[in-house]
């Protein structure tokens, strides 16, 4: 996970706890409910990979985030006329890190051309400081990556099969933030007693992202790269 989302990528195609039952229900949580105990489920695990695709005008772009409780990795590749443009960022201890080629750095982090040719193949870093930091860090790590899919409270309920299993599922617009618009989307979750976040869609006109979620509690294991350079 961004770390950013779909709701991330989004924007660059543009461009080139747990909620008990109410008073009075039945035994089966309301939607809301529901979704919130998956998302307060996948907050307490200590790793998720998440793979994010989309595709729109020719352009194809996947990310593959490994985030951890308080640690991620993610690895953007953007695909056009059968070239590929790639974007990595590491966040550790706090410290975040980032290397991409020149036309990843302009387009999918919004630098100048002038810095991203004098950044391109390089690894350098984010400070907090900057205003940066934020947009790419946010995703990085479990809990930043579920914000990014939890949904407003009126939903709808279903049910669905993905690979040969049961999965519940649940339709409704995500929650808008700071640094992102709210999307129709819909979340997919396991039937097991400690259900967890098995698959998300989040769409915006004729665009459709998937984000899967996979390898729950893999050991993620990162050493920061040396740095000279900081964007400020």
């Amino acid at each position: 996970m961004k770390l950013r989302l779909y709701s991330t990528v989004l924007a660059v195609l543009s461009i080139v706890g747990t909620m008990s039952v109410a008073s009075g229900a039945s035994g089966t949580p309301k939607p809301y409910a529901q979704m919130k105990t998956a998302i307060a489920d996948a907050d307490a695990e200590l790793s998720v990979r998440a793979t994010t695709t989309a595709s729109m005008s020719g352009m194809r772009i996947v990310q593959v985030t490994d985030a951890g409780r308080s640690a991620g990795r993610q690895v953007v590749t953007l695909t056009d006329a059968g070239k590929s443009n790639t974007f990595v960022a590491e966040l550790i201890a706090g410290s975040l890190y980032v290397k991409g080629d020149a036309t990843m750095l302009t387009t999918y982090l919004g630098l100048s051309q002038a810095n991203s040719n004098a950044l391109a193949g390089q690894w350098f870093g984010i400070p907090k400081s900057s205003g940066y930091y934020a947009q790419v860090a946010q995703g990085l790590t479990v809990s930043t990556g579920m914000a990014e899919v939890t949904m407003t409270p009126s939903l709808k309920e279903s049910s669905a099969t993905i690979s040969g299993v049961k999965v519940n599922v649940l339709k409704g617009m995500s929650v808008k933030t700071s640094l992102e618009p709210s999307y129709k989307e819909t979340f997919y979750f396991s039937t097991a007693k400690k259900p967890l976040p098995v698959e998300v869609t989040q769409r915006v006109s004729s665009s459709l992202g998937k984000i899967l979620f996979s390898d729950w509690n893999e050991k993620i294991t990162l050493v920061a790269p040396k740095v000279t350079l900081h964007l400020n």
